[in-house]
């Protein structure tokens, strides 16, 4: 009888009936798998790496942990096993050591592999660990995200964020119970998803932790910051969104401020809005400078309105991603305001753009209609107080901003009800209307919309393949240009006779006025366009014919009469027999443009429009087959 340890069973386990023998199951699976285990029945080291498959290490260390915790070498009992995750699944235990350990510190000193401060509380408590092993904790931690055989590297530059913000000096030693404490004030969904983990690996759940998946790349955002918000702002629709969709970035989309705005109401959809502030310093000992950026941003749980009104709900925040991590949740004192949100363009008399915990036309984050009078503070009276950039820092210098739309898993119902969510009555008389076409260049109402719109890096446009540009599924504003990757210089195919109830052949000849080779299309286009520059942003019109390539085609043989053609000077048309030099169509604007590298016929002087041409041609067929 005393040899049968393998064989016992927690006499007085929390877990119910039920739970105990899907346990059960679960471990004979485990140990059915490998020659020794199923004899002995218990588990070995590679039966926890094969448990803990997206991060063998963790598996291993778990090992260790119960390995000294159960006094056994090479093997693992299952009662040893079950008192463990008593722990991490329940809230107790059944064994007296393990009562007044919760479920982080006990993660901590697994990943740890400290089961030795178990049975000495007070060493526990006076427990000191070094940067590094911190770093070691917090990266397990953002490892719960991966599944599977899912091997990824953890960016450790997320988990330093998180780790600087606590403790400054990287070479320090670092108290373990302060640690813990922070981890669960600052992570406050940690607990819970900790004991989702451990359902999923012993209960052989499916994985019920979704990180939401970005329909793009993001220049701001990963997975593993957005693992780190979803377990800080634990209370925010972030939380069980199952995609990020990009609704506008001033590195992808031309439109200004007017876009975005327009794409933020359009959408619907709860927000995550990051920004990238860059600060250049000057060196102490070289002339050189060094430029740090700082990246935050907010979330918004409700839908936007175009209103100088404030907006937003009690589980908004605001945070900080880089260089420190940290998450800034609403105020819950008595004089705390719920001024959380606030978005205008339209009241001229209060101020216009977006903006985030507002206090006396003062806000902790403003993004100003004009991008150079934005602004930062470290207090307002919505949020907790705290550092979002440096403290010094109070008008922002925005590089890069991202705005994503936070989808839940039940977007489309919500996208069918098209009532106004907001109970506030304020906001029911404003109503959501699709936007215009933004306006040309041109026409910009302010100096603002100039600097938005041309902040903008400039398009490389691919020439083979399948073109597949990085805001392919972004919200662009219209027109939509489709460029044909097989042109060596893309260039959108715009007929500008087209829709003119012109004949077949009527059309034909339009066609090869703009280019257009109906039996050699690609080559005929090389032949004609060399180079086009169009930007996003303006209505598209039709171009001026301005042909400066020499003639290609064949001569055409027509019977000339003298009372009707006069020769010239200049150059001649080889389908017409006289000069194209422009049309009466309107002219495009300074961004929209048809450049070639050849000599030009505008110096002649008979100058003809391309319907006069038509008609000229039309005439002297006519009295030929007369």
């Amino acid at each position: 009888m005393g040899n049968c340890v393998q064989e016992r069973k927690p006499q007085h386990t929390l877990f119910d009936a039920q739970e105990l023998k899907k346990l059960n199951q679960v471990f004979d699976h485990y140990c059915d798998l490998q020659t020794d285990t199923r004899k002995n029945r218990h588990l070995s080291q590679q039966s926890f790496e094969e448990i803990f498959v997206e991060n063998a290490d963790f598996g291993r260390k778990f090992f260790r942990f119960l390995e000294v915790y159960g006094q056994k070498e090479k093997y693992i009992h299952r009662d040893v096993l079950f008192y463990i995750l008593e722990v991490l699944i329940k809230d107790a235990s059944s064994v007296n050591q393990l009562k007044n350990l919760n479920k982080i510190e006990l993660f901590s000193l697994i990943s740890l592999k400290s089961s030795q401060y178990i049975n000495n509380k007070e060493e526990l408590h006076s427990f000191k660990i070094t940067y590094l092993d911190a770093i070691t904790i917090i990266n397990d931690i953002l490892k719960i995200r991966l599944h599977g055989d899912n091997f990824q590297n953890i960016d450790e530059k997320a988990s330093r964020a998180f780790l600087d913000s606590l403790f400054k000096s990287e070479n320090g030693i670092i108290d373990w119970f302060e640690l813990i404490k922070q981890l669960r004030i600052r992570l406050g969904g940690l607990s819970g998803v900790i004991k989702q983990y451990m359902k999923t690996k012993f209960f052989l759940l499916e994985k019920s932790l979704e990180i939401p998946q970005m329909n793009t790349t993001s220049y701001l955002l990963n997975e593993d910051l957005i693992f780190q918000l979803q377990l800080s702002a634990h209370e925010t629709k972030l939380k069980g969104a199952i995609k990020l969709e990009l609704l506008y970035s001033n590195l992808v989309h031309n439109g200004g401020f007017k876009q975005m705005v327009n794409n933020i109401i359009q959408s619907g959809l709860p927000t995550l809005i990051l920004l990238q502030h860059e600060e250049i310093y000057e060196a102490l000992h070289d002339k050189s400078n060094i430029q740090k950026t700082y990246t935050f941003g907010a979330i918004s749980n409700q839908r936007w309105f175009d209103t100088a009104l404030p907006q937003g709900d009690n589980k908004d925040c605001i945070f900080s991603l880089y260089p420190y991590f940290v998450v800034y949740q609403p105020k819950k004192d008595r004089t705390a305001k719920k001024n959380f949100c606030y978005l205008n363009t339209k009241d001229i008399s209060k101020p216009q753009g977006i903006g985030f915990g507002l206090d006396e036309n003062k806000f902790r984050i403003w993004i100003d209609k004009d991008l150079n009078k934005s602004t930062c503070s470290s207090e307002d009276l919505s949020y907790e107080n705290g550092d979002l950039v440096h403290r010094h820092i109070k008008k922002l210098k925005i590089a890069v901003i991202e705005v994503w739309g936070i989808i839940p898993p039940a977007i489309e119902e919500q996208i069918e009800d098209h009532k106004i969510a907001n109970a506030e009555p304020e906001y029911q008389q404003f109503e959501i209307y699709a936007t215009d076409e933004i306006e040309n260049q041109q026409h910009l109402e302010s100096k603002a919309d100039y600097y938005w719109s041309n902040k903008q890096q400039e398009v490389k446009i691919e020439t083979t393949g399948t073109n597949n540009f990085y805001w392919n599924n972004a919200q662009t504003a219209k027109p939509n240009l489709q460029y044909n990757s097989t042109l060596t210089k893309s260039q959108p195919v715009i007929n500008p006779y087209s829709n003119q109830r012109l004949s077949a052949e009527e059309q034909k000849i339009a066609d090869q006025l703009v280019g257009i080779n109906t039996t050699n299309y690609n080559q005929q286009q090389q032949e004609f366009i060399t180079q086009t520059t169009i930007t996003r942003r303006s209505n598209l019109q039709r171009p001026v014919l301005d042909f400066k390539q020499k003639t290609t085609y064949e001569q055409e043989i027509i019977p000339k009469r003298q009372d009707y053609i006069s020769e010239t000077k200049s150059q001649k048309h080889e389908i017409f027999g006289t000069n194209i030099v422009e049309s009466q169509y309107p002219r495009q604007t300074t961004n929209e443009k048809v450049y070639s590298t050849n000599s030009s016929l505008n110096q002649s002087k008979g100058r003809k429009t391309a319907d006069q041409i038509i008609q000229d041609y039309e005439s002297r067929k006519s009295r030929r087959n007369y």
